[in-house]
């Protein structure tokens, strides 16, 4: 109840139409597209809990851009995500329907304050360890390690 389901992005046009088929006869899912630039980081800011089910993901971008406006993110382990159940401010399951449907519901269950409150873990997440700054002072260290040596 109260919860809408937007999903963003393209992809294979008979993939989408075929998922778009899967869905019609749910009222509160809607597929937005791909979107961009400020588009994109206002649907973003719009979501209360991003979703990312994923076989295979090298680093998962989308993660970092929720996170970073505040957004608690389920992902799966395909992701290299182990930082959103170590920060508390999102749930790295393992990938399948089932976990997918058991979190999604357990989700939808907590109160609006809690998940404020892991999207604020996730903005510090963020700029703890994903600031450019952090990252830059990282690699300068571990080159001047690597000269030491």
């Amino acid at each position: 109840q109260g919860w809408t389901l937007e999903i963003a992005g393209n992809g294979d046009p008979e993939y989408i139409e075929k998922l778009k088929k899967s869905a019609e006869a749910i009222k509160n899912v809607h597929f937005v597209g791909p979107q961009y630039g400020e588009d994109k980081w206002d649907f973003i800011r719009s979501a209360q809990i991003s979703v990312l089910p994923t076989y295979s993901e090298n680093f998962g971008i989308v993660v970092l851009e929720a996170l970073a406006v505040g957004v608690p993110v389920i992902t799966t382990q395909g992701a290299p995500w182990e930082d959103l159940t170590n920060s508390d401010c999102g749930w790295w399951i393992k990938l399948s329907v089932s976990n997918l449907q058991k979190t999604l519901q357990e989700v939808m269950q907590l109160p609006s304050e809690e998940i404020k409150r892991k999207g604020e873990n996730g903005k510090r997440l963020v700029e703890k360890k994903y600031d450019i700054k952090k990252i830059a002072g990282n690699m300068r260290k571990f080159y001047k390690d690597i000269l030491k040596d």
